[in-house]
C-alpha cells in the first residue's frame, strides 16, 4: 500500500467534522469516526467539548456500549441517576440500556467517546429515553 493510500487512515482535527449531536445542549463534537468510514466496522469515534452546564440528556443506547476518556477539564457522568465527578485521564463505560449522560462542569471539558458497534451519532433515534 503506498503512502497516500495509508494517509487515509490519520484523521487530523481540521478533517473531522463538527456537529452539534441530538438531545444534547451547549455542545460541540468533532466526528473522527463516522460509522463505516475508512472500513471500519466495529467503531465510531467522537470529540466531545460540552460547554459548562452543557452535555446530553439522559438517554442510553439498545446495543450499543459507549467508552468516555476525559482528555480534559471537569464534568459529571451520570448514570442511573446517580452522579459522579470524572476529570483527567476518567475512563467511564456505559453498557447498552444504561440510562446515563455527561455534563461539563469547567469551560475546558473535553471527552474522547468510542462507540461498538457504531449507531450514527448524529441520528436522534440513536439516543433513546425512558
Amino acid at each position: 500500500m503506498s503512502r497516500t493510500d495509508l494517509r487515509r487512515y490519520i484523521i487530523t482535527e481540521d478533517e473531522a467534522e463538527t456537529y452539534t449531536p441530538p438531545h444534547h445542549v451547549d455542545t460541540t463534537n468533532r466526528l473522527y469516526l463516522p460509522k463505516g468510514a475508512l472500513g471500519s466496522v466495529q467503531f465510531e469515534v467522537v470529540v466531545g467539548a460540552p460547554r459548562p452546564g452543557g452535555g446530553g440528556e439522559p438517554h442510553f443506547h439498545d446495543v450499543t456500549e459507549q467508552i468516555i476518556f476525559v482528555l480534559r477539564g471537569r464534568g459529571l457522568s451520570e448514570m442511573e441517576g446517580e452522579q459522579f465527578a470524572i476529570g483527567p485521564r476518567t475512563l467511564v463505560f456505559h453498557p447498552p440500556g444504561q440510562v446515563h449522560r455527561e455534563l461539563a462542569v469547567s469551560d475546558d471539558f473535553e471527552a474522547l467517546v468510542v462507540y461498538s458497534p457504531p449507531f450514527g451519532v448524529k441520528r436522534a433515534a440513536a439516543f433513546r429515553s425512558r
